[in-house]
């Protein structure tokens, strides 16, 4: 049986790191919606991963839900 190349697999989870790559905010801001509630993550194998379906669902979010984000990144932890 052959093996799908990498770049034919979509991602189905992203760490931090790949999330600070794909949004334009960084890793502070990623922890305060995590710990908000707001983007839900699970820990594999002690690694913290965001599945890929959070971040389609933050990014199909209406504006009036965003900018609740974006109040929430924007306050001090």
């Amino acid at each position: 049986m052959n093996k799908p190349k990498s770049s034919q697999l979509n991602p189905i989870g992203y760490s931090v790191e790949q999330v600070m790559q794909l949004l334009p905010i960084g890793r502070t801001s990623i922890y305060k919606l995590i710990k908000s509630g707001e983007l839900q993550t699970v820990v594999i194998c002690g690694r913290r991963i965001v599945p890929a379906s959070e971040i389609d669902r933050l990014l199909s979010q209406p504006e009036s839900d965003l900018s609740q984000v974006e109040a929430l990144i924007a306050s001090p932890l």
